[in-house]
């Protein structure tokens, strides 16, 4: 497959709008148009940027095989910060949701974000700790492109701490759970704990 076939894939798997991309990776929307059309290919900065965006390897985005259905399910787009007592928000795809901050009277807003993984929206607090049954967003740094860049990995869990491992249980079926033993435990870095759905 072409790029421009890999960038219409994901972009219609996630409900990506051209400009909601254009302004995620600092290009315009036309330029964004462009390259799906196969007009016009992006700098090896926008590639970066574009993979980055969608939680993929550089090289899974220029391959014949890539895999659509895996970044549907690691990509965790930050929409932005909660203020106020209700917020809008403009989704990728050109909907709005609205979020009531009321539900976080117990966290300082600052430190909570709104999420979105599919289709679904989720608020979380920014915290490494978190107690057994949380829903949490881990990082996996493991991967690396062709090229040698490290690339961040956004997942989504339920945390189960026992006496010799962590498990990260599966929340959907084409999720995987997730095992650190005791001498792994130092390589999960928790990002945050789901406070709202």
């Amino acid at each position: 497959m072409s790029f421009s076939e890999n960038l219409n894939k994901l972009m219609k798997d996630s409900e990506t709008s051209n400009v909601a991309l254009g302004k995620a990776i600092g290009v315009s929307d036309m330029a964004v148009l462009r390259w799906r059309k196969g007009e016009a290919s992006p700098s090896l900065d926008s590639a970066i940027n574009i993979s980055k965006y969608y939680e993929i390897s550089l090289d899974q985005l220029c391959s014949d095989n890539i895999s659509v259905e895996r970044s549907r399910f690691t990509l965790m787009q930050i929409l932005g910060s909660l203020h106020g007592d209700l917020v809008e928000y403009n989704l990728p795809n050109g909907e709005r949701a609205f979020i009531s901050s009321k539900q976080l009277d117990n966290y300082p807003k600052e430190e909570c974000y709104v999420i979105k993984r599919d289709r679904d929206l989720f608020v979380i607090h920014q915290q490494s700790q978190c107690e057994n049954g949380d829903i949490i967003v881990y990082m996996e740094t493991d991967f690396v492109s062709e090229y040698g860049i490290p690339v961040s990995v956004y997942r989504m869990r339920r945390f189960v701490r026992t006496d010799d491992y962590i498990e990260l249980k599966a929340l959907t079926e084409s999720d995987k759970k997730v095992v650190f033993r005791k001498q792994e435990i130092n390589r999960l870095h928790i990002v945050g704990v789901v406070i709202s759905r």
